[in-house]
């Protein structure tokens, strides 16, 4: 119960892991009223508390197979989640964001959300990443292997949804900082995640089965710079009947995949030291709870920063996926609660490795600057620090 986001806000029992578990482990559950409904959708999906319980209670498993048996079959649903996959639709649904006032909350209603409360959201970028041409310029940062009489990696790239449209910037740093010998399939898409959690396991086996053919399995790692995209290719194989091809392909590129800030850490790839400043870091929950590995992205950031980096309390940005848009007024106090263990630090950076927590910082940070809020941090992608020299000079 302690460490569950939304129970933390709202001291209601019913929307805890106990609750919860309590509403929805039984096969035969029936949705008994719209506070019914209301709970099944208020998980963020963090993991928190199958982490945390002695027990090994799953209860994000739970609310997603039980999404899965009142939400799968919502037509609309299931059509925005295969437009918003596709890349081909992604682009065009981007393109048209991009022509609505930013901050209108014309967009959330077209698509039948609530306007975040208090985020500012960025608008889409000019140009989706995977759309840009010569993004392989540039002298890489990974240690040339070869001096030394080893094998360079073989490494790919997955992008992901939000850095495709709305961050291109940081998968253009990731180039910058691992070199020009990255390979970037264009054709890749969504991971699926957000179908997967949202009880539509049918789209996302769809648009995995895409990315399995972009991607190939032919490279030595499948780096991401978004942890939650990581953490959903592990959890790729878990789709797929063991006999299925999908199979033992997405179980390959599950043993490859790895996220960003654990490759810098892998092969010791840091640019420069970064004097003058103070960081901290938001470290997603993807890391801290699927895969337990929040330990490299602070090890990349102590070697950069040295006694610049201030350690700060870890919990949920409020991002969750499409939870974010759902329930906007909670994932606002969840994201105050963010702003206060960094007010703790009074770092002057906030590095995160995440696609959505990266979205839900930003767009807070600029809403409490639209409020008139006094000093605040400036968020960055821990691959944008390579970036950061330069732009101070």
């Amino acid at each position: 119960m302690a460490v569950c986001p939304v129970y933390r806000i709202t001291r209601e029992e019913r929307l805890g892991p106990r609750g919860k578990f309590a509403l929805f482990s039984r096969e035969n559950a029936v949705p008994e009223n719209q506070k019914w409904v209301e709970t099944l959708k208020a998980c963020l999906q963090c993991g928190a508390c199958g982490f945390s319980c002695a027990a090994g209670v799953e209860v994000n498993e739970i609310i997603r197979t039980r999404r899965e048996d009142f939400f799968g079959k919502n037509r609309l649903d299931w059509l925005k989640f295969q437009a918003a996959g596709r890349p081909a639709t992604s682009r065009v649904i981007s393109r048209i964001a991009g022509m609505l006032p930013n901050g209108s909350g014309l967009l959330w209603r077209m698509l039948g959300l609530a306007a975040p409360k208090g985020f500012i959201m960025p608008p889409p970028a000019p140009l989706p990443f995977l759309s840009m041409a010569g993004r392989r310029s540039g002298e890489p940062i990974l240690p040339s292997l070869e001096r030394t009489g080893e094998t360079m990696p073989r490494i790919s790239m997955f992008v992901g949804c939000v850095q495709n449209h709305l961050f291109p910037q940081v998968p253009d740093a990731i180039l910058k900082w691992l070199g020009p010998g990255v390979t970037v399939p264009a054709s890749q898409g969504c991971c699926g995640l957000p179908a997967w959690s949202n009880g539509h396991s049918a789209v996302a086996r769809q648009l995995i089965l895409r990315n399995l053919d972009a991607l190939g399995t032919d490279m030595d790692f499948l780096v991401t710079g978004c942890a939650s995209c990581a953490a959903m290719i592990r959890d790729w194989p878990r789709l797929f009947a063991p006999g299925e091809k999908a199979f033992s392909q997405s179980a390959q590129l599950a043993g490859k995949v790895i996220e960003f800030s654990a490759l810098v850490s892998m092969f010791r790839c840091y640019p420069h030291e970064i004097k003058g400043l103070s960081t901290s870091c938001h470290i997603p929950c993807h890391q801290r709870y699927d895969r337990n590995d929040s330990g490299h992205m602070e090890e990349v950031l102590v070697r950069l920063f040295g006694s610049g980096y201030r350690p700060m309390e870890q919990a949920c940005c409020g991002q969750g996926g499409t939870f974010a848009l759902a329930f906007p007024e909670m994932a606002w106090r969840i994201f105050q609660e963010r702003v206060t263990a960094w007010e703790k630090t009074d770092a002057d950076l906030l590095v995160t490795t995440c696609s959505g927590c990266l979205l839900q910082l930003r767009a807070g940070i600029k809403g409490l600057e639209r409020q008139g809020a006094g000093r605040l941090p400036r968020v960055l992608h821990l691959a944008e620090l390579i970036n950061l020299p330069r732009q101070l000079s």
